[in-house]
């Protein structure tokens, strides 16, 4: 088997452990604290753009995040490529 599969499938497998990880210490989280104030938020990625929206102060802090993080993962799919065929 071809070592980028393994890599690959392992990322996802780490992707997924990690996406249900949060969600359960959200959910822990929400249950511990009681407070009356609801936030939220999301990220909807079009292509490569990603469109924030939420609610509170944070939203803005969480776009421009949202953006650099796009951009990082962008030069990383063109340059590791470039990487791995070369000799």
């Amino acid at each position: 088997m071809n070592a980028l599969y393994v890599i690959g499938f392992l990322m996802f497998a780490l992707g997924t452990v990690l996406c249900a990880v949060g969600a359960l210490i959200m959910v822990l989280r929400s249950m511990r604290t009681a407070s009356g104030q609801v936030r939220g938020g999301g990220v909807i990625l079009v292509g490569p753009v990603p469109i924030v929206f939420g609610t509170g102060r944070d939203a803005a802090r969480w776009a421009v995040l949202a953006v650099l993080l796009t951009v990082a993962v962008m030069a990383l799919m063109i340059v590791l490529p470039l990487m791995v065929s070369q000799p």
